[in-house]
């Protein structure tokens, strides 16, 4: 865990000024992170993006949050794999109709383009859930993911039943 120095400063200074200066020692190197803090009172980061995930609440454990962005990943390799498998449906030469063989790419294709759309606001709307000691959201992009891939699924099932 990095360990943060504050630079010493009178008490005077420190209730007048907006944001302090710190020194976080990173393995062997020392960088200087400008924190301020919100109208909470909250100590923020203000060089992360975005900022009204990271301006809020307080650093969670570490552990919380790198789960958070795991599934995030998760999500970006479910989009290229729907992407991969929408190409790959309309570049072989399979015995499906034509039209139900495009529509089905098609679907696999905007499924993989909007999933990421939706992981992202997923990920902001969980982390700032666990920084502010909130209940975690619903996921919203599950629905999406079933309907798409099984409309794709059904497609493919009668191209290749009317073939």
């Amino acid at each position: 865990m990095p360990v943060q120095i504050r630079r010493v400063c009178s008490q005077a200074a420190r209730t007048a000024a907006t944001g302090a200066v710190y020194l976080v020692l990173v393995g062997a190197f020392v960088v200087v992170s400008r924190r301020t803090r919100d109208q909470d009172g909250h100590v923020a980061d203000d060089k992360r993006f975005p900022r009204w995930v990271y301006g809020v609440g307080t650093e969670p454990d570490a552990r919380f949050s790198l789960a958070n962005e795991r599934t995030f990943l998760a999500w970006i390799r479910t989009s290229l794999a729907l992407l991969a498998g929408g190409v790959a449906l309309e570049a072989l030469d399979l015995p499906i109709e034509d039209h139900l063989r495009f529509s089905a790419a098609l679907v696999l294709v905007v499924v993989g383009l909007v999933a990421p759309a939706t992981a992202w606001i997923g990920w902001a709307q969980a982390e700032r859930a666990v920084r502010l000691g909130t209940p975690l959201p619903s996921p919203s992009a599950f629905g999406l993911l079933v309907v798409g891939v099984c409309l794709a699924g059904l497609l493919v099932l009668i191209g290749l039943a009317t073939a």
